[in-house]
């Protein structure tokens, strides 16, 4: 299965490498207020936000964004 997004067409793993690595590099994305290691977290919710991402044709990097913005600075 493959979604379209920004002139893209992403397997899970193609989109679920670009989410993890957006959340990585993230200077103050190293470990969640309960000690779970940011690639870890982003590693579980991945999958997730790629379905979401079928229905809305947003980019792995957008989602990480969406979603750190509730928790980093």
């Amino acid at each position: 299965m493959k979604f379209k997004g920004r002139a893209e067409f992403l397997t899970l793993e193609e989109f679920s490498q670009r989410f993890i690595e957006r959340m990585v590099r993230h200077p103050d994305a190293v470990y969640l207020r309960d000690g779970l290691p940011v690639r870890r977290y982003a590693e579980n919710v991945a999958h997730a936000y790629w379905i979401e991402a079928l229905k809305q044709s947003v980019s792995p990097e957008d989602c990480a964004d969406t979603d750190m913005s509730g928790w980093v600075k």
